[in-house]
Parts: C-alpha cells; structure tokens; sequence
C-alpha cells in the first residue's frame, strides 16, 4: 500500500479537539483505494460547524475523478467497483452537530480495469448528508439527481446507494 496524507486541520481556539487526519492508502498496483479520515465528527469555526468527517467524501471524489480522467485520457480504462464500495465507521458517530465525538470514518473501493474505452468511467460523485437531514438524501432527490446526470453523461450512470447507521449517501460514476 501507497499512503498519501490528504488533509490535517488546527483552528486556533481549541486546536486539541480539532485536530484529524485524513489519509488516502492506494494498492501498489492501483487496483484498490481506501480514504481513512480520524477525528472529530465536526470541527468548529468560530461560531459555526463543519462536517469535517462527512467532508471526507469529497475530498475522495476529488481525488479519484482525476485520477479516472488521467488514466483515461492516456488510454489506460478504468472504473470503481461501485459494488464493492464500502464505508465503515469506529466510534459510533451521531451524525449531528455539535459532536465532536472523535471516529474513525473509512471508504473503500476496488478499482477496475477495463478494455473498452466504452466501458471506463471518469466520473465520481457522491450525495448525502452528515446531519441526518433525509430530505436532501430522499429516493426521490437522489432519483432526480441520477436523471440529471444521466442527460448529460456519454455512458451509462452506475450507483451504489450505502445506508448504514443513520449514514445514507449515493454515489454515482460516469463518463
């Protein structure tokens, strides 16, 4: 496994409770990517909270869609086994504000090779919230949302819908 530190935060005003690590562990091979974010469930900015662990999410799709794109644009096919994604939490996370009850949150996923252009995704998103709040993460939303990206997409869109312990979140690839 390849380890990248992806993102470690202090704020001022209570730099213990704060603090996280976020790490990003790649197959030597690139074949299989785990994000694992351990800390707080929210930080707090001034007067206000952040998801921080929710936040590990994106930073994933941030990651991983250009890592598709690259591999992609140099005739190198891939695609996430969706089916396979898993997320995982210790520490038994409230999923709402102001906790800063300190978890450990983890996505994991295989990563495909695939020998058709047509076959190869380079696109990841995710949808969903960290708060409990189920009408943003509605079947309906997400069905909604699905839609739109299907208009614009030039593949099929594949899904994987993970509900866990209060955790709902969709994810979606594309090209």
């Amino acid at each position: 496994m390849v380890v990248l530190l992806i993102g470690c935060e202090t704020t001022d005003h209570n730099p213990k409770s704060n603090q996280f690590t976020r790490l990003a562990k790649w197959k030597s091979d690139s074949s299989y990517v785990e994000f694992v974010y351990k800390g707080p469930e929210f930080i707090q900015i001034g007067k206000y909270y952040r998801d921080e662990a929710h936040l590990t999410s994106t930073k994933f799709t941030h990651i991983i869609g250009p890592f598709l794109k690259s591999n992609f644009n140099r005739k190198n096919y891939l695609k996430l086994d969706l089916s396979n994604l898993k997320v995982s939490f210790k520490g038994n996370p409230e999923f709402r504000w102001p906790s800063g009850k300190h978890i450990e949150y983890k996505i994991s996923v295989p990563v495909l090779q695939v020998s058709k252009r047509k076959d190869a995704m380079t696109s990841i998103e995710h949808r969903g919230t960290w708060i409990k709040d189920y009408d943003k993460c509605s079947d309906e939303n997400f069905s909604a949302w699905k839609g739109r990206v299907a208009k614009i997409s030039s593949s099929k869109v594949e899904s994987q819908l993970i509900e866990k312990d209060g955790f709902r979140e969709l994810w979606l690839q594309w090209r």
